[in-house]
């Protein structure tokens, strides 16, 4: 699982700052590798800043403790910058210029799936996923783009446009008066994109990860984790005659 190897990377010390849709492979075979997070021309050595304590007492002790004191030779703890990441997917701490930490990336993560619902007519046919296959999933320049590509509703637009049409429109998602609004424009696209069979799946999954970052600005990566295992649970598999896989098993069924 792709955040499973952000939280990784974390661990050894490094931040990646762009995730994106262009910046996210995914794998074809059950018990293969299933994603590959790629591309780490903005990724930096990054350590997790402990708490600092608040307890009166130790407050003299803080100022003397330098073990958390970033630097720029390492680019330690959370990083700084006017721009870091793709627009659409920048988190909105990241958008408003504040530190970039790890909880930035993955909120990114919940913005590429969340916009990958409404960048694409429902799953491509099976006769076209082999011929994808046949071409190792690569697009000819000149050749246009596939069939099940669209270009995203016009309020969704300001997502890409400038860093504060993309903030203030992630605002009113997350925290604004107008957040149940934008859900039923999202449900409403999502049923004609997706179809009435897929639709209510894939409304669940937006809705419980919704939850998780409406409520804080730092969602772990054991809560987004949870959140698709959860939802992986209660839907390990496309309706019957939804699952277009061209490749099979060696009973023959198409892998999921």
């Amino acid at each position: 699982m792709l955040c499973a190897g952000h939280q990784y990377l974390v661990k050894i010390f490094i931040l990646h700052r762009d995730v994106s849709e262009n910046n996210v492979v995914l794998g074809c075979e059950p018990g293969h590798i299933r994603g590959c997070l790629m591309d780490f021309d903005m990724a930096i050595r990054y350590e997790v800043q402990k708490q600092v304590p608040s307890q009166p007492g130790n407050i003299a002790a803080a100022f003397r403790d330098t073990s958390d004191v970033p630097t720029s030779e390492s680019h330690k703890g959370p990083f700084k910058a006017e721009r870091t990441g793709t627009i659409p997917y920048m988190s909105m701490n990241v958008l408003q210029g504040k530190e970039h930490t790890h909880y930035d990336d993955i909120e990114s993560f919940f913005y590429v799936f969340l916009l990958f619902f409404i960048s694409y007519k429902g799953p491509l046919p099976t006769s076209d996923l082999e011929a994808a296959h046949r071409r190792g999933f690569s697009q000819v320049l000149g050749s246009g783009r596939a069939q099940n590509i669209c270009d995203w509703p016009e309020r969704f637009r300001p997502w890409s446009e400038t860093m504060l049409s993309s903030r203030l429109a992630k605002l009113e998602l997350l925290t604004g008066e107008q957040s149940s609004q934008i859900t039923y424009a999202i449900a409403n696209i999502v049923k004609e994109l997706w179809g009435s069979k897929l639709s209510p799946a894939i409304g669940d999954l937006i809705s419980e990860c919704l939850l998780l970052f409406q409520g804080t600005r730092r969602v772990t990566h054991e809560q987004f984790i949870g959140a698709l295992d959860n939802w992986l649970r209660v839907y390990p598999a496309p309706p019957d005659g939804y699952n277009n896989c061209p490749f099979t098993d060696s009973a023959g069924r198409p892998y999921v």
